[in-house]
């Protein structure tokens, strides 16, 4: 059924889009986990063990590189702007779903690293590859925030004073020299569809939510802050033949997917209990 529902998706992604560069199609899937926090926000606490979908197009040509300097003190990194589209993030809870779409005002950025430094090991190298959203300016309504409240469905969701302050969807791959990593070679216009169908890789899902108003950026460090994570995820990377779907569709697709999600949940609860 999964494999079906997600076959359909891609294909009511490609019906959708008008001819355009070689897009893909990024899915990816897990369980939550709460992480620790010093100043925890109490209504993130709903979503530990709890499911999530998340899906973004990511553009074969992206239009801007901003070279970020050594990692570690090691390799290179750097970001491509513009290389991310119609972000939308589902997250499922007992009761519904809650879901944020991508703003016109992110500017879509991946994150590289080749052969950076690793912290603690001298003889360590990382490649990396990362969907990276932050907040990066402040307007008259505080933060600019790079994902919005996009709906709720079946529960009252996360206050009005809670926000998605940062996303990253991540792919690293880890060496001891002499052997350096591969994930990348090096940062000038990769095949990002090609770097994140190698396997081998780590993912890593990070939602940081903040709480509270800021109108700049060490008001926006000092808020309530804690992060929804996932390792165990999966994530599937499919080329488009055409351009980037309108996310209302996307919204639907993502509705879709979390009731069949919650179906499936309540079944193997129900044969749990029989059992």
């Amino acid at each position: 059924m999964k494999k079906l529902m997600c076959g359909l998706a891609v294909l009511a992604l490609a019906a959708a889009a008008p001819a355009a560069a070689q897009r893909y199609f990024v899915t990816v899937s897990g369980g939550l986990v709460v992480a620790p926090s010093a100043n925890p926000i109490p209504e993130l606490a709903q979503f530990a063990g709890q499911s999530f979908f998340a899906s973004f197009v990511i553009n074969g040509q992206p239009s801007t590189f901003t070279a970020s300097g050594a990692i570690g003190g090691q390799g290179e990194s750097g970001f491509w702007s513009g290389a991310v589209e119609g972000g939308l993030v589902a997250i499922f809870a007992p009761g519904g779903a809650i879901t944020f779409t991508q703003k016109a005002s992110d500017p879509g950025n991946l994150f590289l690293v080749n052969n950076g430094g690793v912290p603690g090991n001298a003889n360590r190298r990382t490649d990396q590859i990362g969907i990276s959203a932050g907040v990066t300016s402040f307007d008259a309504n505080g933060p600019v925030l790079p994902y919005d409240f996009a709906n709720s469905v079946g529960f009252a969701g996360l206050p009005s004073d809670v926000f998605l302050g940062a996303l990253t969807f991540s792919l690293s791959e880890n060496r001891d020299l002499p052997t350096l990593p591969g994930l990348l070679t090096d940062l000038s216009a990769p095949d990002f569809g090609a770097i994140l169908q190698q396997p081998g890789s780590s993912p890593f899902l990070s939602l940081r939510f903040r709480r509270g108003t800021a109108s700049n950026q060490s008001q926006l460090l000092a808020l309530p802050a804690q992060s929804l994570t996932s390792t165990a995820l999966s994530y599937t990377v499919t080329p488009l033949p055409g351009g980037v779907p309108e996310p209302a569709s996307w919204l639907m697709l993502i509705i879709g997917f979390g009731a069949t999600g919650t179906a499936l949940r309540r079944r193997a609860a129900r044969g749990t209990a029989v059992a």
